[in-house]
């Protein structure tokens, strides 16, 4: 045995109760985002699958079931009983394609948001997609600055050995959650100015809507989520290992990002949107053919409770002009 490999597990058997939980909370993790498949499943097949096929199925697909299969390769890599570093190079290597994979998922979904709720005018888009493809890239950066290594016993699975610092591996990791924060911030932002302007166009109608209600059928409560987990991430890195929730987070935030991510565009498709289908693709959008069968309906609202209650309340005439108002989102 090499004084490399020497090192190596004595690292490991130093590290193996920190491991050990990193461990548990990747199957823990995983188990989750299974879980929450298996729940929406039955609303996938009527809302995605039997659904107008566009970019934004593509992207929904892409999030959901990559995702899926990334944590199925890591969790094997976690279970694998191996001491053959070519064999957890093989999965690892696995695991990071699929990785990147899905962070490429998560960017087309932020463009395509934007694309769908702004309209004609390409500077925000532009902005955006400087945002979101800075997380893919460094990603792939670091994939390349480590070698797999299998731990063996007692703990075994698969393991990397970085070839560069803990601190500079932290810095780019921070690097990645900033981006995506500042990306969420500015869908947040561009979302609320949409907002505005339906609202002020209501209210020149005599059609009064709560603000809650717009906030709720705008995205607002789920991109808030999503910044709140990336900052969290962001927290956790600078304070490291001080509280072992503050270490395995990353997982948690790469699930949890999946499942809202999921549940947002699987709430764009809802049932009561049905009926009027072919009216979201000239009210919500206003854009070309082409764009549109990109775009899908990523630039539609979200329904809630409360528009059913307040649609069956209105006459039909009003109710017409009112879903028009609120479709231009």
């Amino acid at each position: 045995m090499s004084d490399s490999s020497t090192d190596i597990q004595q690292e490991v058997f130093a590290a193996y109760n920190r491991l050990a939980v990193e461990n548990y909370c990747i199957i823990a993790s995983s188990a989750l985002l299974y879980a929450d498949w298996a729940l929406c499943f039955t609303a996938e097949v009527e809302r995605i699958w039997r659904r107008r096929f566009s970019g934004a199925t593509v992207v929904y697909l892409l999030n959901r079931y990559v995702a899926l299969a990334e944590r199925l390769t890591l969790v094997t890599s976690v279970l694998l009983v191996t001491e053959s570093d070519k064999v957890c190079a093989h999965v690892l290597r696995t695991d990071d394609g699929l990785t990147d994979l899905g962070n490429l998922a998560i960017a087309a979904f932020m463009i395509l948001r934007v694309l769908g709720i702004w309209g004609r005018d390409w500077r925000p888009v532009l902005v955006m997609l400087a945002l979101v493809l800075v997380p893919p890239m460094i990603p792939i950066y670091i994939q390349t600055q480590y070698t797999p290594i299998a731990f063996g016993a007692p703990l075994y699975g698969c393991g990397a050995a970085f070839n560069i610092s803990g601190g500079l591996l932290s810095g780019l990791d921070t690097g990645v959650n900033a981006a995506l924060s500042a990306a969420e911030i500015l869908l947040l932002a561009l979302t609320w100015i949409k907002t505005y302007g339906i609202r002020k166009a209501a209210h020149s109608m005599n059609i009064r809507t709560p603000l809650v209600t717009l906030l709720l059928r705008d995205g607002t409560l789920y991109f808030s989520v999503l910044l709140m987990i990336q900052i969290f991430a962001i927290i956790s890195l600078a304070v490291g290992s001080t509280f072992i929730l503050f270490d395995v987070w990353t997982y948690f935030r790469q699930a949890f990002v999946v499942i809202f991510t999921s549940h947002f565009m699987l709430n764009l498709r809802g049932m009561s949107m049905l009926s009027y289908e072919d009216d979201c693709r000239t009210t919500s959008l206003n854009r070309s053919g082409v764009i549109e069968s990109i775009v899908g309906n990523l630039g539609a609202p979200l329904e809630t409770e409360d528009d059913i209650r307040w649609s069956t309340s209105q006459d039909s005439g009003e109710t017409e002009d009112a879903l028009e108002l609120l479709n231009m989102s």
